[in-house]
């Protein structure tokens, strides 16, 4: 025992001495600068990639010359060390668990931002730089956990991890480091709550933990870090309310909360943060009224609340609101009508009030704001005209407000609004001669559908270059569509529908240039003439409607050219001709193939049963005949088809899709039979089929004789008992079937036989039809009755 005392003072007298020794002469426990060179050119050949700079990395003896590497004399020693690595946006791949952070203890400054640094954040980082003040390492391949040695890291002022892969939950051991100003993990993987003893870090300005998946609740703890003045939580799955205590962040500029499950109020002390410029919350479950305290925040520029489930009206004192740029408030249940007040916000660059429940009028000074670029307040409830001097300041690019009961004109400073890039007015009630429309050289998207436009279409399309998608369907627009649309073939149009207008003419050849078009739809209107071949040349076109027109003409040789259809739509016209058996190879068509309403000819091709990803098929009310083809049992995706209305005759292929067919869908044919419920099976509807389609045609052809003979015999019953009064009932019974007799017929062996014929009466030998769409039968009571 007394050795071991002995042994151990010892040790102790080492220690001591060698600590006394350090501090008397510290370059003795320093590394030297050499030493530090060769540690980092041996981190040096372990990275994938030698970029340019690094070069200047050779001279082992002096590396304080080199490119990104500082030095400064060490306070003690005041020898020269190696205190920064500044290496951001070389592309550098490598790993940092190579680099002897012993040797480098020195370092105060790390900064590897933008690199293709990976592998996981050496404990030794955070265990051997006892001096390190900032370690920056955005953007770059760092994964695995945060080691918990990082509470070793007492000098740390700044620490940026954002935008890599980190993983796991954030030590408590963080909340020891009292000097750190800055926290950023946002854009990593970093999962459970946020440790409570994060308020500890008082001199915190900068905390950012978004785009990660925390979750739990915000702790009142962090309103205790009150010289904060960016507060960054969004897109995680945060819950629960807003603490209280975020009032006392007085010195707060940005706070985002947004993108996570939030609920409850805005907490009224919101509204005394006078330094807030940046205050986003939306896409929660916030409730409740939008506190009037925030028109308080007289520096806000941007306020972001939208998809959140606010009600009430829009306070007046948002209008106060003088610096705002942005206001967004869409996705909530909003009502009421917009302030006047707004006219003051002339700053205001965004305006999004859509999908609420606002009502009344679009205030008019809302189209004075000068610098105002997007506004948006579609799917509300407004009505009267859009503000006349919309776009008063030329800048105005997005103007979003389908589906309200907007009427009157269309602003004139609107057709001529060279800025504008995005137009939907669509589902409205909006007045205005469309060929007054301007030159609008960076518009991409424009859809005034359903509206009350009128005139003839402008003739300047070449100057709308930027055009991608063109929807002005459901208006009262007149005249021929303008051949100058296809010069529009240099631009990006992908969508054209001028459906349900009064459009007349034929199609213009020069459609035919639009390579990028993938949906064109000019159905329902007074086009007239042939398909022009050189729309087979839209080999993009995915969705092509030219129903409901009076265009004529065979289709061959142009639409099954278009490979890439998924829709073809052509009903309800005046074709000619054979079905192209090449559509067949149109392999895409997937949605629909409607060439019903036309007059069709010839048999039905065997080529269509190679659609194979078909839907729906209509070839009904055309001039088909022959029979269905027997390879359509194969077409699985078919859920419908109609070929009603032709001259088809024979069996309908055996399949669950024909199986379980509506007969309406087969229904005025010739003669068809089979699996079809209310078709007559095809053994009895071919054997014999000559005699008895002769046969059965004779029977019925005599009904409605026998039905006038009963109905003039009844007559004539009652006419004679009204003259023979003493005369009973069976007696004029008698002397009916006497009447019968005369021309012997057996009524009940005549019944019997027409029974059997018809198939007890189907309706698949129904000869025609009366005004109420029924078939025409033998009534069963009267034929009982002359029994």
């Amino acid at each position: 025992m007394p050795l071991v005392m002995e042994t151990y003072s010892f040790l102790k007298l080492i220690s001591l001495t060698t600590l006394l020794l350090a501090w008397l002469f510290p370059a003795m426990a320093l590394p030297t600068l050499k030493e530090q060179a060769e540690a980092l050119l041996a981190w040096k050949a372990t990275l994938e990639n030698q970029p340019a700079q690094l070069q200047s990395w050779e001279n082992s003896s002096w590396p304080c010359s080199w490119y990104g590497i500082s030095c400064n004399n060490h306070h003690q020693a005041r020898l020269q060390q190696v205190t920064e690595i500044s290496l951001r946006g070389l592309g550098l791949r490598g790993q940092l668990d190579t680099l002897n952070f012993t040797t480098l203890s020195t370092l105060t400054s790390i900064k590897l931002a933008y690199n293709q640094i990976r592998g996981s954040l050496p404990p030794a980082l955070a265990s051997s730089l006892p001096n390190l003040r900032h370690l920056n390492m955005q953007n770059n391949e760092i994964s695995g956990e945060i080691p918990r040695q990082i509470e070793h890291l007492k000098s740390l002022v700044g620490l940026d991890m954002s935008s890599n892969y980190l993983s796991g939950s954030i030590p408590s051991e963080l909340g020891y480091l009292w000097k750190l100003r800055m926290l950023d993990f946002t854009y990593n993987n970093l999962t459970g709550h946020i440790p409570r003893n994060l308020g500890n870090l008082t001199k915190l300005s900068i905390l950012c933990l978004g785009a990660n998946q925390l979750s739990g609740y915000l702790s009142r703890e962090l309103g205790y870090l009150v010289n904060l003045e960016k507060l960054d939580l969004s897109e995680n799955k945060l819950m629960g309310s807003i603490p209280s205590t975020f009032r006392n962040f007085t010195k707060l500029n940005t706070l985002i909360l947004w993108d996570n499950k939030l609920s409850g109020c805005i907490p009224r002390g919101l509204g005394y943060l006078v330094k807030l410029e940046d205050l986003e919350l939306s896409q929660n479950t916030l409730s409740g009224s939008i506190p009037n305290t925030l028109g308080s925040l007289v520096k806000l520029t941007r306020l972001s609340l939208y998809d959140n489930q606010f009600s009430g009206n829009i306070p007046l004192e948002l209008g106060y609101l003088v610096n705002l740029k942005s206001l967004e408030v869409s996705g909530n249940k909003l009502m009421g009508s917009i302030p006047n007040i707004f006219g003051n916000l002339t700053n205001l660059v965004n305006l999004f009030l859509d999908d609420n429940q606002f009502s009344g009028n679009v205030p008019r000074d809302i189209g004075t704001l000068m610098d105002l670029e997007y506004l948006q307040f579609s799917h509300n409830n407004f009505s009267g005209p859009l503000p006349p001097n919309l776009c008063a300041g030329g800048k105005l690019k997005q103007l979003i407000a389908f589906h309200n009961n907007l009427n009157g004109p269309f602003p004139s400073n609107l057709v001529h609004c060279l800025s504008l890039d995005r137009v939907r007015l669509e589902r409205n009630q909006i007045e205005g001669d469309i060929s007054q429309f301007g030159i609008q050289p960076n518009m991409v998207y424009m859809d005034m559908s359903s509206n009350k436009l009128y005139g003839e279409l402008p003739d300047h399309w070449r100057e709308w270059p930027n055009l991608t998608i063109l929807n002005i369907s459901n208006n009262n627009i007149t005249g021929k569509i303008p051949a100058s649309m296809g010069q529009l073939s240099q631009s990006r149009l992908n969508i054209l529908d001028l459906s349900s207008n009064k459009l007349e003419g034929q199609v213009p050849s020069e459609l035919g240039n639009l390579k990028s078009m993938f949906h064109l739809s000019l159905a329902d209107n007074l086009l007239y003439g042939s398909i022009p071949l050189e729309i087979g040349a839209l080999s993009n076109l995915e969705h092509l409607d030219l129903s409901s027109n009076d265009l004529s003409g065979s289709i061959q040789g142009s639409i099954e050219h278009c490979i890439k259809l998924r829709l073809l739509k052509l009903s309800h016209n005046n074709f000619i001709g054979n079905i192209p058996a090449q559509l067949g190879m149109v392999s895409s068509l997937q949605d629909l193939l409607d060439l019903s309403d036309n007059s069709f000819v010839g048999a039905i091709p065997n080529q269509l049963s190679d659609l194979i990803m078909l839907d729906r098929l209509n070839l009904s009310r055309n001039r088909l005949n022959g029979s269905i083809p027997a390879s359509f049992q194969s077409m699985e995706s078919l859920t419908s088809i109609d070929v009603s209305y032709n001259e088809l005759e024979g069996p309908v292929p055996e399949s669950r899709l024909f199986l379980r067919a509506p007969v309406q869908c087969f229904m005025n044919n010739k003669m068809l039979c089979g699996v079809v419920k209310g078709l007559p099976p095809c053994s009895s509807a071919t054997h014999g089929a000559g005699q008895r389609t002769s046969y059965v045609n004779i029977v019925l052809a005599m009904i409605p004789i026998f039905m006038s003979l009963a109905l003039v015999t009844t007559i004539l019953i009652f006419w004679y008992a009204r003259k023979k009064s003493k005369a009973t009932t069976t007696d004029n019974v008698k002397q009916l079937g006497s009447m019968f007799s005369i021309w012997s017929l057996d009524v009940a062996d005549v019944f019997n036989k027409i029974s059997k014929a018809t198939g007890n009466f189907s309706e698949a030998h129904c000869i025609g039809t009366v005004d109420m769409g029924l078939c025409t039968k033998l009534d069963l009571q009267h034929v009982k009755y002359l029994q």
